[in-house]
C-alpha cells in the first residue's frame, strides 16, 4: 500500500517589500524628484487608509539629498512621519469629525529618524545627547 501526502510543498516567494528594496538599491535615485504624496498614499494603502483620512491638507518642506547620498533617508524618514501622523489624524477625525493639516519638514523629519547620527550639516554639527553625553 502506497501513502502519499497531502501536504503541497510551497516555494518560498518574496514579497513585495523585499522585492522594493532589491530594485531600489540596484538602482540608487539620481534625482532628487520624489512624488511624496503617492509614496505617503503607497505606505497607507497598506493598513487600509489614505491621506485623505487625516480630514485635511497635506504639505510638505524640503527634499532630499539632505545629506551626500543616492539612498534618500530624508524621504524614508518623511514618509514615515507623515503616515503615522495621518493615522492618528484619521483616529481623530473618527471620533470628533474634525479633520487635521499635516505638515511635514523633511529636513526634521530625517533629524529625528536619525538622532544618533553625528555629522555635518551645512556648517552645524548635531548629535544625539542623553544626559550631556553622546
Amino acid at each position: 500500500m502506497r501513502s502519499e501526502s497531502a501536504v503541497k510543498e510551497e516555494i518560498p516567494t518574496p514579497d513585495r517589500l523585499t522585492e522594493t528594496i532589491a530594485d531600489k538599491l540596484s538602482n540608487p535615485a539620481t534625482s532628487s524628484d520624489f512624488d511624496f504624496y503617492q509614496g505617503v498614499n503607497q505606505v497607507l494603502a497598506e493598513v487600509g487608509i489614505s491621506a485623505a483620512d487625516s480630514g485635511g491638507q497635506l504639505s510638505f518642506y524640503g527634499q532630499d539629498p539632505i545629506v551626500p547620498s543616492r539612498i534618500r533617508f530624508a524621504t524614508m524618514a518623511g514618509i514615515g512621519l507623515a503616515a503615522k501622523t495621518i493615522a492618528a489624524a484619521a483616529v481623530w477625525r473618527d471620533r470628533t469629525g474634525q479633520g487635521q493639516d499635516i505638515h511635514i519638514d523633511v529636513r526634521k523629519a530625517y533629524r529625528r529618524f536619525s538622532g544618533l547620527f553625528r555629522g555635518y550639516l551645512g556648517d552645524r554639527e548635531w548629535a544625539f545627547s542623553c544626559n550631556g553625553s553622546f
